[in-house]
């Protein structure tokens, strides 16, 4: 006889994993230089059940091996203008190396167009990592001039869960 998996099902039989984080981004947002890469400040912790997020140091350091879901976003203020042709890029760092695997980059299409408000970058991905990995979101971007963040905790954030122990 098979088990029929029901949302009650799911629900008294899952176990659920205690490494799970939500950081976000500071109030006060923050300078992005041209040309720079840079890491991206998260000093307000949503959640993060065991202390692994350091908001001195920007880093999230993985407790236990294994497959992890990661996920960031960005909100440029509105005060921040890309012009047709120019690039910025968000990006997983491991270990101080970036990740070939997850990021994402824009290039603003070359249709004399300009973006003025609001932008938002987001990536994500799953990653196989090792207990002591550390984890940075850094943006990078080439308009000629410094651009900013969004001040606001909510819309700027990184995130991660732990799916599988190995």
């Amino acid at each position: 006889m098979s088990t029929k998996i029901t949302p009650s099902y799911i629900a008294t039989n899952l176990i659920r994993s205690p490494y799970i984080f939500n950081v976000g981004h500071s109030l006060t947002g923050q300078t992005i230089t041209t040309g720079t890469i840079t890491t991206v400040d998260f000093d307000t912790i949503h959640f993060d059940p065991n202390s692994n997020f350091n908001t001195s140091t920007n880093i999230y350091t993985v407790p236990v091996s294994g497959y992890w879901y990661l996920h960031s976003q960005l909100l440029w203020a509105s005060t921040s203008v890309f012009d047709a042709g120019e690039r910025t890029d968000l990006r997983v760092y491991i270990n101080g190396v970036l990740s070939p695997n997850y990021g994402f980059d824009i290039q603003i299409p070359d249709d004399n167009s300009a973006y003025t408000n609001f932008y938002t970058m987001k990536t994500n991905g799953i990653a196989l990592l090792n207990g002591g990995d550390e984890i940075t979101i850094r943006i990078w971007q080439n308009t000629g001039v410094n651009q900013y963040t969004y001040s606001s905790n909510k819309y700027t954030c990184f995130s991660g869960a732990l799916l599988t122990a190995i």
